[in-house]
């Protein structure tokens, strides 16, 4: 029986850094490229996300020679939002981003991509450690990896690891999420979302939308209502006087753009 280690961020990129050939893999990561919009981070298992507290996100990455999925799942996202609203008394967009940011800096990460390269050198390791997001790989990699001495993974996860702008879309996408079903689907809202976010029952009285009329207690995350919660969410502050919900973020590290900190307010149509 082996002891399942859970590791944050830094713990995979040090464990690729300290090997000759994982440490190619990370200079490589910069060849690759995140695509870094709001509507490409919708890919959000929204139930799973706010009954178990589960934040899977299937990332998009443009590598050197096709397109991959990168999937990071990690535990904890709603404790710190709910942290961040206990502290403020409001849950806004920053409350959202601040929590997105703490966990994936902190928390115990689990990572796969679609490459063949981690699907073949690290997709038994990750499995075996209990590390990996997606489906558990049983098979050894007796030749490609026998002794998981290649680092933590390949250059598309690494990307993603040592890159942190993409939370932010992801955090935005969770928001318009949130405020799409308020206003659309408020018995799920008000039975799931609420509770989840505020740590308490909701309490005020709604009225049932048509949709709320079936007997349903999933909340959907099906691509047309994530697109639907996206150009929702913009249209719903694109034209605000004075809008100042969100946040502003700024390179936290000259040498390395893609590391934000939280600084203030930005529009919250912004992508």
């Amino acid at each position: 029986m082996h002891i399942l280690t859970e590791d944050n961020r830094n713990q995979f990129i040090a464990k690729s850094k300290s090997s000759t050939k994982g440490n190619e893999r990370f200079k490589r990561r910069t060849k690759s490229q995140i695509q870094n919009t709001v509507q490409a981070m919708n890919a959000i298992d929204m139930d799973k996300l706010f009954k178990k507290d589960i934040l899977t996100i299937d990332i998009p990455v443009h590598g050197e020679t096709d397109n991959y999925k990168v999937k990071i799942s990690y535990v904890g996202f709603l404790d710190l939002v709910k942290k961040e609203v206990q502290r403020s008394g409001i849950c806004t967009l920053r409350e959202v981003s601040r929590a997105a940011i703490n966990a994936f800096n902190s928390n115990d990460i689990f990572i796969n991509c679609s490459c063949p390269d981690y699907r073949y050198r690290y997709n038994y390791w990750r499995s075996k450690q209990g590390q990996n997001s997606a489906e558990p790989e049983n098979r050894p990699s007796n030749i490609t990896n026998p002794h998981d001495k290649l680092g933590s993974s390949c250059k598309h996860v690494l990307l993603v690891l040592s890159n942190n702008s993409w939370v932010l879309r992801v955090a935005r996408v969770i928001w318009a999420y949130i405020n799409y079903m308020e206003k659309h689907y408020k018995k799920l809202y008000a039975n799931i979302i609420y509770p989840a976010i505020y740590d308490k029952e909701y309490e005020e009285p709604y009225q049932l939308s048509f949709d709320d009329m079936e007997d349903n207690d999933t909340l959907d995350s099906e691509k047309d209502i994530m697109d639907k919660a996206v150009s929702y969410n913009q249209q719903r502050t694109r034209f605000q006087k004075g809008n100042t919900q969100g946040v502003r973020f700024a390179s936290s590290n000259k040498s390395n753009n893609d590391q934000i900190s939280i600084l203030s307010d930005m529009p919250d149509n912004e992508n």
